[in-house]
């Protein structure tokens, strides 16, 4: 005859709570924006939204966090981008330098 042992749970703590940051304003826009990089070939995306910390932009080349950008924006010219998230078609872009 085999005994087994009870199992044992051990309460996991809860995870720690990521201090509330107030996310910058967004606007739509019906622009488009020209983005290359040292490792990405150039492509014209629409931009979804903007905001003065960052921008959404349809990905139609593959990009993935961490990629350095530079998107050449009409009226506003080039600035310098970070990929921060990709998501189905989309990616997020935080601006290195300002708009």
């Amino acid at each position: 005859m085999s005994s087994t042992a009870p199992l044992s749970v051990t309460p996991h703590a809860a995870p720690p709570q990521r201090p509330w940051v107030d996310r910058a304003e967004r606007r739509e826009v019906f622009e488009h924006a020209r983005l290359s990089g040292p490792t990405i070939p150039p492509f014209t995306s629409r931009i979804r939204n903007i905001s003065a910390s960052g921008m959404l932009v349809d990905m139609l080349h593959p990009l993935a966090p961490g990629d350095i950008v530079t998107a050449a924006m009409t009226g506003r010219g080039e600035v310098m981008c970070r990929v921060v998230r990709t998501k189905g078609d989309t990616a997020g872009l935080k601006f290195v330098t300002g708009v």
